[in-house]
């Protein structure tokens, strides 16, 4: 939950959906605590919403585990994207 300096809760703003949020924050929390250690209040707390929007999109812990694992953090680039670029850009090699 995200609470404006008048003191209003609400939509966060910018591009970041609660979810993505939720999931950045579990995997860090996993990372560094582990299953057992990581708490669902503190991954709440980090992604700054409310505990309950971690239950309404993933049910439980165990469900936010699994979809942590599943969806890559970055989208993932070409191995040979880096090497043709100096070929695309007019530099010669």
């Amino acid at each position: 939950m995200t609470v404006s300096e008048s003191g209003r809760t609400g939509r966060r703003p910018g591009p970041v959906s609660s979810r993505d949020a939720i999931l950045a924050a579990a995997r860090d929390q996993f990372t560094q605590h582990g299953f057992k250690g990581a708490t669902l209040r503190a991954i709440a707390g980090r992604a700054g919403v409310d505990p309950g929007l971690i239950r309404h999109f993933f049910g439980d812990k165990e469900g936010l585990f699994t979809a942590s694992m599943e969806m890559p953090p970055r989208r993932p680039r070409p191995c040979w994207a880096s090497s043709t670029s100096r070929w695309t850009s007019g530099a010669s090699g």
